[in-house]
This record gives structure tokens, C-alpha cells and sequence, in this order.
């Protein structure tokens, strides 16, 4: 796959989020291939990040993008991510439940075998349908997608750089970000779980592109990705607590025995019990990780979590106007620091040094030998033409 170009931050906005964009689509037609190999655990991961990634890059710069990806498209993309959503969270439960397989009793296990077997039928049951669909719908969306993207037509209006309008965005989202992080510490519910989740994973992507243009950006991505982490710890929480409320009404259903099926135990076996172990061990799950989110993200980690998103805000605004960093002042330097270093015809070795007093704007010519002396007069000029 290609990489992203270094100088992303100055180009037309319109110009980069297409190439941005095209990036994640080629990502998804490379990564959707491996959905054939079972042995790739990892494919349909990497296929939803990808996705994922595309998705926001149409939301996050819908104004530049408007006439090149239409409603009807963005639906189908939707869907399509969708699709994949059970496969997940059954990924995550099985991953879960088999951290729990030591913390149940005897009378329990038939309980805890038919809850694991379950989610291995349903991850099952939906990786089968992704790797069937996914690659016949993708192909019929990748087509209209590249020939709309690869497009060079830019209204006159469109005229912003890239980094500037990302500027902005970080901005707004930080904002939202801001507030839903206010009202989820002072009154966690799923609801506000999820909201805040989708935020800062929407900030994280945002500011990827730039992540090796910026130490800024890097340091809000990773604590953007710390944040996600514990909230989609919390939200795959919640999504267990519906899937085992599910189980159980349907253990209770067949008056406590797990229905015939091929993803299911004996049905002389009473699975109840061990639904009702897995439900408070999930229920202590949660409460320890509500207390690593008022522990972790007390007030004053919360104010300097945000002013790392400012700081990345304008590092993108003067990545975009050409200026990585801005000077009060020309700073000065040790008097053995050497500047410039310049080899002539006769294979001596000239170098350039800051002067010793501090302030002074004269530099001591050095040779290799380490003699202060006079450079050729060639020598001084081209010297003084890098300064």
C-alpha cells in the first residue's frame, strides 16, 4: 500500500482529503483479500479499522468532498460496516469469557461451555456471511469510489491547506469531546459511554495523517487511544450484559437447559447457574473499570488531556503554513556547536561554529585541525550564502 505523501499539511484541502481517502479505500480492497484465509485472525479487524477510517474521512471533510461522494454512497458504506458489527463483538466476548474460564465453579461450567460455544457460533455464523458479502459489495462501491476521487477538479473557493482546515476541525471536535467527557465523569451511563468513545475515535483519526509531520499530534493520539481503550472496554461491557440477558432468557425459557443445537451442551445440563456467575463477574468488570475512569481522568488529567488536543490544533495550522516551529528569537548556541561542515578540492575538512560570546554575530572559522584561520575567499562564500 502507498504511504501518505510528507508534505499532506500544505496541500489543497480538497486535494489531500482525496488522496487521504483513496489511501483507506486501497487499504480495504488489500486487507479484504485476507478474509478468505481463516488462518488470518486478524483480517477482519483490520478490514473494520479501515473502513472505519474511510468512513470519518468522508464525515470529517464532507465539505470538500461533498461532490465527489453522494449520500446513497455513504449509505452503502454504513451498511457495510454494519455488517461486520456482530463478528465483533463475538470476537470480544469469546476473548473476555476466556479470560474468566478459571473463576467458575463445578456447577457453574456447564453454564460458562454453553455461553462460549454460543459466541463461537454466532463469530462464526457472521465471519462466514462477511467473507461471502464483503469483497462482492466492496468491489461494487471501490469502482464509483476511485474514478470520484482521483478527480483534479478544485472549485476556485476551495483554496484552504489541508493542515488548516484539520486545524479547525480538531478545534470543534475538541469542543464536543470537552462536553461529553463532562457529563460521562460526572454521571457515567452507556449512553455517554458511547458518544464520548466515538468522539475521541474520530479525533484519533483526524489526526493520523499527520502523526509523523507533528510530536504534537502524536501526543494526542495516544492519549485519545488510552481514553478509547477504557471506553471500549466499558461498551463492550454493556454489549456482553444484552447478550447474556438474552442467554438467560432463553436458559429460562427451556426451563434452565440450554437449547438443542449444535452450539449448545447436553440438554440435561442446567446452564442458569453459570449464566448467573459470568453476569457478576461482568458486573465487577465494570465497576473496576468506572474506577479506572474517575481514578484516571480526575479533573486536572482531563484540562491537560485538552490542551494537548490545542497544542496539536495549532502544531497542524503551522504545519500548514510551512512553519514547524516559531522562533522569538535567534537562540544562541554553545561555542563548540558545530553549524555547517564543508569539504574543499583538497580534501580539508572546514566547519562553522557560534561564536563563544554570547549574542555576538561573529562565527570563528575552524579547520580541522581545530586552528582558528581564514577560509578560502570561495569558501566563505558559499558558507555565508547557507547562513
Amino acid at each position: 500500500m502507498s504511504q501518505l505523501p510528507n508534505d499532506l499539511s500544505t496541500l489543497n484541502a480538497v486535494k489531500a482529503a482525496r488522496i487521504v481517502a483513496l489511501h483507506h479505500v486501497h487499504a480495504i480492497e488489500h486487507r479484504s483479500a485476507r478474509l478468505a484465509d481463516r488462518s488470518d485472525d486478524d483480517a477482519l479487524h483490520d478490514v473494520r479499522v479501515s473502513l472505519r477510517r474511510l468512513r470519518s474521512v468522508f464525515q470529517l471533510y464532507q465539505p470538500q468532498l461533498r461532490k465527489d461522494v453522494k449520500k446513497k454512497l455513504l449509505k452503502r458504506l454504513d451498511r457495510l460496516a454494519r455488517s461486520s458489527n456482530p463478528g465483533r463483538d463475538s470476537e470480544a466476548q469469546i476473548a473476555w469469557l476466556g479470560e474468566q474460564r478459571g473463576k467458575v465453579g463445578e456447577r457453574e461450567q456447564p453454564g460458562f461451555d454453553w455461553l462460549m460455544a454460543r459466541a463461537e457460533a454466532k463469530r462464526e455464523a457472521s465471519y462466514e456471511h462477511i467473507r461471502r458479502q464483503f469483497p462482492k459489495r466492496y468491489s461494487a462501491i471501490v469502482d464509483r469510489l476511485c474514478n470520484r476521487l482521483k478527480s483534479d477538479k478544485i472549485r476556485k473557493s476551495d483554496n484552504a491547506a489541508f493542515g488548516q482546515v484539520a486545524s479547525v476541525a480538531v478545534r470543534e471536535l475538541r469542543k464536543t469531546l470537552a462536553k461529553r467527557m463532562g457529563r460521562l465523569l460526572a454521571a457515567p451511563d452507556d449512553v455517554r459511554i458511547h458518544k464520548t468513545r466515538i468522539t475521541a475515535k474520530k479525533l484519533r483519526y483526524l489526526l493520523e495523517p499527520f502523526s509523523e509531520q507533528s510530536t504534537a499530534a502524536a501526543d494526542a493520539i495516544h492519549s485519545l487511544r488510552t481514553l478509547q481503550g477504557l471506553l471500549g472496554e466499558l461498551h463492550d461491557s454493556a454489549i456482553l450484559h444484552q447478550e447474556l440477558s438474552e442467554a438467560l432468557s432463553e436458559a429460562i425459557a427451556h426451563r434452565g437447559q440450554a437449547a438443542a443445537g449444535p452450539s449448545s451442551p447436553s440438554p440435561s445440563e442446567d446452564v442458569r447457574p453459570g449464566v448467573h456467575a459470568i453476569v457478576r463477574l461482568l458486573s465487577e468488570r465494570r465497576d473496576a473499570l468506572l474506577g479506572r475512569l474517575e481514578h484516571e481522568w480526575t479533573e486536572p488529567q482531563v484540562a491537560t488531556f485538552l490542551e494537548s488536543l490545542d497544542a496539536a490544533a495549532t502544531a497542524l495550522a503551522e504545519l500548514a503554513s510551512g512553519h514547524r516551529y516559531l522562533l522569538r528569537e535567534h537562540p544562541v548556541l554553545p561555542s563548540d556547536v558545530i553549524l555547517i561542515e564543508v569539504r574543499d578540492s583538497s580534501g580539508a575538512l572546514w566547519r562553522i561554529s557560534d561564536s563563544a560570546e554570547p549574542g555576538a554575530a561573529a562565527r570563528a572559522w575552524i579547520a580541522e585541525s581545530g586552528s582558528h584561520t581564514t577560509p578560502p575567499e570561495w569558501l566563505a562564500r558559499v558558507i555565508e550564502r547557507q547562513l
